[in-house]
């Protein structure tokens, strides 16, 4: 890795330790063997500590936001790194407002500040000097933070299309192009995202999402050499507004001698007590990263039945490498323009077509093939994309100098 021995702060919209993979996590695993990293957790609102008192809803360690326990903390990642994660203060909703006026901005300044006071206090604490500044998809805080703390290099990690986001105004884009305008340059997962914003930064870069290539494998390993019976399609990922419930429902009644293996969270109980009602369906909630592997390992194919949405078309979705890195035949709809799984992935948005294609893997799959997917997936690890995210950051501060 060519990047090596820097101060590194990612401010993120995610907390690190989350049920669902992140991107700015799996890439800063890597590049944490050779750097010092301080990732600083999703600034939780007020509204998020009442939710998670009473309802029980989140998975945030409350003790941490509310400052009852440390707020830095160091961990030791899959891969055997160490760095350093940062819990915020708590800061004010933001996203109740209909647009961005003074009072919109007057509350992401404010949060802005708090956070700019825990980080100058970790940056004492932990002897941080000239840091290389990622903001991981946060730039309503980004906009008032920018400067703030002799950075050698600011850059913005876009991993999705914010004004697109159903959890988000459309408006919030505003923001989003402000910062984007101020930065160094913009890393984006996929080159629609990207092109989105290259008028915005003379600096544009691609680094597509990838798939913890050794837990995934590891699925292949347990599978027994002996030959399921039935077979068994398998979905891992939240059951939420892109799941197409109808299809799924579809491919399940027209394959009774089919096995429907269905992992991830529940956005959606409507659809899933329709699905639940089959005998061939097996749900389970979301699960650790760790716990996906045995799963997988029990899946004959792997599907992505996302309904094509304008929210989701510059997706590029982890599951893909993630089935692939388990030697699974991945059938898909047209959702998003991935023209680079064109020759491993099939995609087809017609019903009968996506069911007749589940059948001729059932039949027609091969160790062969398994160990080409396999083969195809080592490329697309989150090893390989922090090689080419820390080449970025390198030539970016060679230039800067």
């Amino acid at each position: 890795m060519e990047l090596k021995n820097e101060n590194i702060i990612c401010i993120s919209d995610r907390d690190w330790e989350n049920i669902y993979m992140n991107p700015a996590v799996e890439l800063l695993s890597e590049i944490a063997k050779n750097n010092n990293v301080l990732y600083i957790d999703r600034q939780h609102t007020i509204k998020d500590i009442f939710l998670r008192i009473f309802k029980n809803k989140g998975c945030f360690n409350i003790c941490r936001v509310l400052g009852v326990c440390k707020r830095i903390r160091c961990i030791e990642t899959r891969n055997a790194a160490k760095l350093n994660i940062l819990s915020p203060y708590p800061s004010i909703p933001f996203n109740w407002l209909k647009y961005v006026g003074k009072i919109y901005r007057a509350i992401l300044r404010f949060n802005a500040f708090l956070l700019k006071k825990n980080i100058r206090k970790a940056i004492r604490k932990l002897k941080i000097n000239d840091p290389i500044i990622i903001n991981s998809w946060n730039p309503f805080v980004g906009i008032f933070l920018y400067g703030k703390f002799n950075a050698k290099l600011e850059v913005y990690f876009c991993w999705d299309e914010m004004r697109l986001a159903p959890y988000y105004k459309p408006f919030v884009g505003v923001i989003e192009d402000e910062y984007v305008k101020k930065v160094d340059a913009v890393i984006s997962t996929s080159k629609a995202i990207a092109e989105n914003r290259k008028l915005l930064s003379k600096n544009n870069f691609v680094v597509e999402n990838a798939a913890d290539f050794n837990l995934f494998n590891k699925s292949y390993k347990l599978k027994s050499n002996q030959e399921q019976k039935p077979k068994v399609v398998g979905y891992i990922g939240s059951i939420d507004y892109r799941f197409d419930s109808e299809l799924v429902k579809y491919l399940i009644q027209n394959s009774p001698d089919i096995k429907f293996l269905i992992v991830g969270r529940n956005e959606n109980q409507e659809a899933i007590n329709m699905l639940s009602r089959f005998s061939n369906v097996e749900i389970h909630p979301s699960q650790v990263p760790e716990k996906l592997p045995e799963f997988a390992a029990k899946m004959d194919i792997g599907i992505i039945p996302f309904r094509r949405l304008e929210v989701i078309r510059n997706m590029y979705p982890m599951k893909i490498n993630e089935y692939l890195s388990a030697g699974l035949p991945v059938i898909m709809t047209k959702f998003a323009n991935l023209p680079e799984f064109d020759d491993i992935v099939f995609s087809t948005n017609k019903a009968d077509v996506f069911l007749e294609r589940i059948r001729e893997e059932v039949k027609n799959d091969s160790k062969q093939k398994q160990i080409q997917r396999i083969d195809f997936a080592k490329n697309n690890s989150w090893e390989k994309r922090a090689e080419k995210f820390a080449k970025i950051l390198s030539d970016l501060l060679k230039k800067a100098k």
